[in-house]
């Protein structure tokens, strides 16, 4: 096995720039800027990215401590990201309060099941702007929303309260700092499709009517929105009402680099990981063999997509599987 780790984790991104095995994506941050207010739906199949490309988004919009914004900066800028090459780098860098939120576990097999791992979500966003310093200033907050921030905090709001609260933390983390808000959404569409599969579609649909057009439809709180999903969720009438959200499948021009590996930074890594591992421990197939295993994805001009999951595993492990 190699000393060192290939394998996409989204949870030690900086660590993966750090150490050189990140694929850069920085340019997808490009794409996303060039509209003046962009609410955005990227679909891709599973194990493609789309987590790493949203805390990629996170660590260069995020607004932090000074120290903290100083280091992130540095991974940028000396690993020479490509969105550092755009001249709006400086002036968009670690400027927003920024918004996390993952529904891979907002699931259930009822409503009522569902809804108690929303509300969970929604409170741990609170919780993580909240260490991000966001509300460092709250006791300016009036009584009627210091009582929502303590009551979403404790989950003992209303349920029909819910399905705006984070339309609400916008607006609230708006104020307090006196800045535009980034959102990011990881896997938007598993809740509805884990209802579909439970057979309560109808009752989450209609929550979520209350949940995402208002978050994202003429929101005067945010700088934009990033959602990443497998599915489109055709039927889902919110999806419908939010004409401001441009979708992006995989053979859209727009973001067609923007999570999978290209055939040169797949080759890239390959050649990396040759020249990394000594005799004893080389790969045992040629690039070739790689490309035969995970070469099954077409942007829209025609070029060969490659799933960094697999691709990661396959030179990490040293074997052509199934990931």
């Amino acid at each position: 096995m190699p000393s060192h780790v290939l394998a996409p984790s989204a949870n030690n991104l900086a660590l993966l720039v750090e150490k050189g095995n990140f694929v850069d994506k920085s340019r997808a941050i490009v794409e996303f800027l060039d509209d003046n207010q962009p609410v955005h739906l990227l679909l891709r199949p599973r194990r493609s990215g789309k987590t790493i490309l949203l805390r990629l988004f996170r660590m260069f919009f995020q607004r932090a401590n000074p120290a903290d914004q100083e280091q992130r900066k540095k991974l940028f800028v000396n690993n020479k990201l490509a969105i550092t090459e755009d001249p709006r780098f400086e002036r968009e860098f670690a400027r927003y309060p920024v918004l996390y939120v993952d529904f891979s576990n907002v699931i259930g097999e009822t409503m009522d099941q569902l809804l108690t791992s929303f509300k969970r979500q929604i409170s741990k966003v609170l919780r993580d702007a909240k260490r991000a310093g966001y509300f460092s200033n709250q006791e300016e907050l009036t009584g009627m929303n210091r009582r929502f921030v303590d009551e979403m905090e404790k989950e003992v709001q209303a349920d029909v309260d819910w399905a705006d609260a984070l339309f609400r933390l916008t607006e609230i983390v708006h104020l307090l700092t006196n800045r535009l808000v980034v959102v990011l959404v990881d896997e938007y569409d598993t809740p509805t499709s884990n209802a579909v599969r439970h057979g309560y579609f109808s009752q989450a649909n209609e929550f979520f009517l209350n949940v995402f057009p208002p978050l994202f439809k003429n929101n005067e709180y945010i700088r934009g929105a990033l959602l990443v999903g497998i599915l489109p969720v055709a039927k889902a009438g919110w999806l419908s009402g939010m004409n401001n959200t441009r979708v992006y499948p995989l053979g859209s021009i727009k973001y067609s680099m923007a999570c999978m590996f290209t055939e040169d930074e797949t080759r890239n890594l390959y050649d990396r990981e040759v020249a990394l591992r000594d005799v004893e421990n080389a790969l045992p197939f040629s690039f070739e063999e790689l490309k035969g295993w995970y070469n099954g994805y077409y942007t829209f001009d025609g070029s060969q997509l490659y799933n960094p999951w697999s691709i990661a595993n396959a030179l990490t492990d040293g074997i052509l599987r199934s990931y």
